[in-house]
């Protein structure tokens, strides 16, 4: 994935389509991947201006990228478990607290999406890495 984002748009526009090809590809093994884990990541939103602007977040992420990844977002809850923690703020608490763990600056900026995504990848290669460890505890 490093490799196709640091070569995403080459001057060659035979090597763009092959590296488009790549990610592509890579997207739909990390789909796979957490279909075999049958996990929803979950996903917890924390803003702390406004319940109105979590909702549009959550609605926002739903729209883009609930569409291929299976995600379960919701209001961030102290007691509740999350894989992945959103907040517009930077929480000491929030960031020893939480493994993945971002600050977005707009909810509808481009550029955090795709840093959510990136995340929510980290955290399928991580659960799919991990499960076969936990396999081999078992027997």
């Amino acid at each position: 994935m490093d490799f196709c984002q640091k070569q995403f748009y080459p001057n060659d526009p035979l090597q763009r389509y092959r590296n488009v090809l790549s990610e592509i590809n890579y997207s739909s093994i990390l789909n796979i991947a957490q279909d075999l884990a049958n996990k929803h990541i979950a996903i917890a939103v924390h803003h702390s201006l406004n319940p109105f602007l979590t909702a549009l977040t959550i609605q926002l992420l739903k729209n883009t990228l609930g569409n291929k990844y299976e995600l379960d977002l919701t209001v961030y809850d102290d007691e509740a478990s999350h894989d992945i923690l959103l907040s517009n703020i930077y929480n000491e608490n929030f960031a020893t607290n939480s493994s993945y763990y971002y600050v977005f600056s707009d909810c509808c900026n481009q550029y955090d999406v795709v840093e959510i995504e990136k995340l929510i990848q980290q955290v399928i290669a991580d659960q799919f890495t991990q499960q076969p460890n936990e396999d081999n505890n078992l027997t």
